[in-house]
């Protein structure tokens, strides 16, 4: 089979969109399709050297067994050593909520163009 005989169709989930929001924190769990029960505490997102320490020390001591962390030593790569930027993480992350918003909204235009 060639790729030229293969059909169009969508992507298997999660959707390619969704990997957008991969640079803010929470961003892993919304590109992997995981929702995060925040009262569960099976699913944690952990920010900052400081914390992923302490969180990897309860894990070890046996006092915290989630089933799933995403740890950022960096608290999201927007806010990452390779980033010049002077501005704070709110900032940065609402700039990248708006790309992903411009961004949804034009595939979305496309979709209706399509019919």
């Amino acid at each position: 089979m060639s790729i030229e005989e293969l059909i169009d169709g969508q992507w298997d989930n999660p959707q390619p969109h969704l990997s957008r929001t991969f640079p803010i924190s929470g961003g892993l769990l919304k590109t992997s399709g995981i929702n995060e029960d925040v009262a569960s505490m099976e699913i944690v997102v952990i920010e900052g050297a400081r914390r992923c320490i302490e969180v990897l020390r309860s894990i070890e001591s046996g006092d915290f067994s989630p089933k799933f962390i995403d740890m950022l030593v960096c608290e999201g790569c927007v806010m990452g050593p390779g980033m010049v930027s002077q501005k704070p993480y709110v900032v940065r992350a609402q700039q990248v909520a708006a790309t992903i918003k411009d961004c949804n909204n034009a595939e979305s235009a496309r979709e209706i163009d399509k019919y």
